[in-house]
């Protein structure tokens, strides 16, 4: 036998493969089988035709001549020949008139769910893909809508805290920060205050927001995690400090 010829039988392919065990050189795919403990002679797997080899099923073939489903079946060992299961929404379409999508969530099509959640009114704009340059839904924004029908600013407050909470991000704007007293123009922009006992995730639940504050007030409860305790602790301790400081002023 020449050494670039595998042994196979019927095997055209050169020998690249040395297998030391049996001082014999193989194909790859024979190699393989050796390898594996294969029988040479034993057949290769069938090509897929595109159907499913399971009895009544007409999808399309993707693994072991099974679709996904009778695959996933399979492969936990359960019985092919029960009824598959068939999705919640098969064909149906969004339940807002005028929308042609099909139902995902809730029998609503995936942009108007996705409203809903959120609090948006699904008749305020006619969704469209691109929003091929319409405005944010946020009155007096300039900014062009990107998701949700609002410019990325706005819609990062609606996904996290919900559609109310830009109210309280215009009477920030108009009144300052409720804590220190400042101007928003010296403040700076708004933070959302939420309870962090009820939500402590990046996304909130939208009920345990408390209000908008300043970066600063935001991040000093923040160190305080929130506990009135330890904030009246702090308080009584700079009362006693100035009281101190003022005895020693007035005994100089």
């Amino acid at each position: 036998m020449s050494i670039n010829a595998c042994p196979a039988s019927e095997c055209n392919e050169p020998a690249t493969r040395f297998r030391k065990l049996l001082g014999i050189w193989y194909c790859q795919f024979h190699y393989i089988r050796v390898k594996k403990g294969i029988s040479l002679d034993a057949s290769r797997r069938a090509r897929n035709d595109g159907n499913c080899s399971v009895s009544g099923c007409g999808r399309k073939a993707k693994s072991k001549l099974m679709c996904d489903a009778h695959y996933a079946r399979w492969f936990k060992g359960k019985n092919l020949t029960a009824p598959l299961k068939v999705k919640r929404y098969n064909g149906l379409k969004c339940n807002i008139e005028g929308c042609v999508r099909i139902a995902q969530w809730s029998f609503m099509c995936r942009a108007h769910a996705e409203r809903v959640h959120y609090g948006i009114p699904v008749s305020e704009k006619p969704f469209t893909k691109r929003y091929n340059g319409e405005l944010c839904l946020k009155d007096s924004c300039p900014e062009k809508a990107d998701s949700l029908g609002y410019c990325r600013t706005h819609y990062t407050v609606v996904s996290r805290y919900g559609a109310a909470t830009l109210e309280l991000v215009d009477e920030y704007n108009l009144k300052g920060c409720p804590i220190c007293k400042r101007p928003a123009a010296v403040a700076g922009a708004a933070r959302i205050d939420h309870d962090h006992s009820c939500c402590t995730d990046r996304i909130t639940c939208g009920n345990c927001v408390r209000g908008a504050i300043c970066n600063r007030c935001n991040t000093a409860m923040g160190l305080f995690e929130d506990e009135v305790q330890m904030m009246q602790e702090a308080i009584g301790y700079l009362n006693r400090s100035r009281k101190i400081r003022l005895e020693e002023e007035d005994t100089k």
